[in-house]
């Protein structure tokens, strides 16, 4: 999708090659907010739980390789 349109940053709705690149999309960003919020407690020697839910840092990476601007926040 990055290589067609040039971005990452598709509507909730968008599909591509009849996968819901949207709502993974979504989902990815929630989860790499969480892998920050993780690595934050971590910083300040906070405990951290669970990385359930978290992005790792391997698809973080292949994610960025495909389009730094993948993640807004």
């Amino acid at each position: 999708m990055a290589a067609e349109h040039g971005h990452l940053l598709a509507p909730l709705d968008a599909t591509f090659q009849g996968y819901r690149v949207g709502i993974f999309l979504r989902n990815a960003r929630a989860a790499a907010r969480k892998a920050a919020e993780i690595e934050q407690r971590r910083a300040e020697g906070l405990p951290v739980d669970s990385w359930a839910g978290a992005l790792s840092d391997e698809w973080r990476e292949q994610l960025e390789g495909m389009a730094p601007s993948w993640c807004l926040s």
